[in-house]
């Protein structure tokens, strides 16, 4: 099945606030209290409405009794910047 621009693009949202939250749980460990070990973590981002549905079905498609649901309502966003503070380009 093909997925269109959109899911795409939602798809790798979901990667990329997958990753920051990872960032948040090594600085903040103690939530892992909070969300059990067998737990399915999925996103929100308040204000979204659309990725917010599309989020939603694709939990539901993902769904499985057995394992608890965690939603993590992302309420804000730092902007992306790198943290390479100096680099250097070498020519191949």
């Amino acid at each position: 099945m093909k997925l269109s621009k959109k899911d795409q693009a939602f798809a790798q949202r979901v990667v990329d606030l997958a990753f920051e939250f990872n960032r948040y749980v090594i600085d903040h460990p103690e939530i892992t209290k909070k969300i059990g070990v067998k737990a399915r973590i999925f996103f929100e981002i308040e204000r979204d409405e659309e990725f917010n549905a599309w989020s939603h079905r694709f939990a539901a498609s993902q769904a499985d009794g057995d394992q608890p649901v965690v939603w993590v309502r992302i309420k804000k966003l730092r902007p992306i910047q790198s943290r390479i503070e100096e680099l250097e380009l070498v020519k191949a």
